[in-house]
């Protein structure tokens, strides 16, 4: 064969990294060589091309190529419960009988076909000449490297009766109950791949809480509808924050971790039909009064799954508006079913408004580890807030950030400020 695979992306990969096919021919000396690479999504058995590139030889003589600006938008992390009407709805404002969720496009099967492109002189044009071949790879909504990404075979990402639960968050209280502290206002998102090569598929997760006076109560949450049984590689979110759970039908309202239940911390662990998949999530209740509005941001992960961080610390709001065109307009009216425009009446119109709301809130003091999972809300494409629980996500930008050290307890304390813009067009 001509050309040689120098280097190329692999299994299951995160598309929010580079993704480089590096070729090599033979033929390189041709008049007018390229190398040309078509990239096609081939989910499901599908065969939509995606994108066709003709590349020129780098001085070494190697055609280099990113594939991830072109297939960054195939995949992404869903904002909502599902992707049609009549069900569709933010994943923090599910019915009352839904917290798991299928996402529609949590992964594309992508295969990559090259050859060489070259003229028979120096005086014709270039043709596609063969020469080449192909290889697949899954892309998914995430930016870890290829070597520490997810890897359907060896447990990243997916549940195997040979590894602990291995969850798409970026949490760093590791262990074998990874914990996170929480308040009664809070959400939370675990996220997982269902796969069909040598893995568990999640068919529950039990609910163990626990209360004040050291009594506990149980609870087995069915993976219900789509998402159990489902095709390789499909992702499930699990919303299972205090909030999440109060909202929740299939707990008795004495066993919810809500603000009129006496409860210390509750604990979630994956279940086959039978068996537990590692250890669980501890959720441990924050007890400090807190004084202030609670935000929490929702970010995707680099693992392509939604993280959310509180924010129980004073904040500060400002509003800034601006006006837009301000005109007198022609007021219509209607006489014997015509419409027709007053030649003396008039009103006010206004067009480009704009108002945004710069929202400069803080976090607690963080453990080191802690701290470094804020970098995620720094580079993450799509960031959301919450306001005191509520239902509704807006989407914001993160203008600012900056911190303070204690060097003694070797903590810090973030603060972020954030931008909601909203505006109107009105023709």
């Amino acid at each position: 064969m001509a050309i040689t695979e120098e280097q190329i992306p692999s299994g299951f990969v995160g598309v929010n990294q580079r993704l480089i096919v590096n070729l090599s021919s033979t033929n390189v000396s041709e008049p007018k060589f390229r190398y040309k690479i078509v990239l096609t999504d081939i989910t499901g058995g599908g065969s939509t091309v995606i994108s066709t590139n003709y590349i020129d030889p780098d001085p070494n003589d190697y055609g280099i190529y990113d594939c991830s600006p072109r297939l960054r938008s195939l995949v992404k992390a869903q904002i909502t419960n599902s992707e049609a009407l009549p069900d569709l709805a933010p994943i923090t404002d599910m019915p009352s009988d839904k917290k798991y969720v299928q996402v529609d496009g949590a992964h594309k099967v992508i295969r990559c076909t090259y050859e060489e492109s070259y003229a028979a002189s120096a005086a014709d044009e270039p043709t596609d000449q063969g020469g080449g071949g192909s290889f697949d790879f899954t892309i998914y909504n995430g930016s870890s490297l290829i070597t520490n990404g997810i890897n359907y075979n060896s447990g990243n990402g997916v549940m195997l009766s040979t590894a602990s639960q291995c969850l798409l968050d970026v949490t760093s209280n590791t262990g074998f109950f990874p914990f996170v502290n929480v308040s009664d206002n809070d959400r939370f998102c675990l996220a997982w791949f269902n796969d069909g090569e040598n893995s568990v598929e999640v068919v529950k997760w039990r609910y163990l809480v626990f209360f004040e006076d050291n009594t506990s109560s149980v609870h087995d949450l069915p993976v219900t509808g789509a998402t159990v049984g489902s095709t390789d590689k499909t992702m499930t979110y699990f919303m299972c924050g205090p909030l999440d759970l109060h909202e929740y039908d299939n707990i008795p309202t004495a066993d919810k971790p809500s603000s009129g239940n006496d409860w210390d911390y509750y604990i979630l662990q994956p279940f086959d039909s039978t068996t537990a998949i590692g250890g669980g999530y501890q959720f441990n209740r924050n007890k400090r009064p807190c004084r202030y509005d609670h935000y929490q941001l929702m970010f995707a992960n680099n693992h392509g799954a939604w993280s959310f961080q509180t924010f129980y610390m004073v904040s500060k709001k400002t509003l800034k508006a601006t006006g837009g065109k301000t005109y007198r307009a022609h007021l219509g009216g209607t006489d014997l079913g015509e419409y027709y425009l007053g030649a003396s009446d008039r009103e006010f119109y206004e067009i480009n408004k704009e108002s945004r709301i710069e929202l400069v809130i803080n976090t607690d003091w963080l453990t080191e580890e802690e701290a470094s999972d804020m970098e995620g809300y720094i580079y993450s494409p799509d960031v959301y807030l919450l306001l005191n629980g509520g239902p509704t996500p807006e989407p914001v930008i993160v203008k600012e950030r900056s911190h303070r050290y204690n060097k003694y307890d070797k903590k810090r304390q973030y603060q972020l400020t954030v931008e909601v813009a909203q505006s109107y067009h009105r023709l």
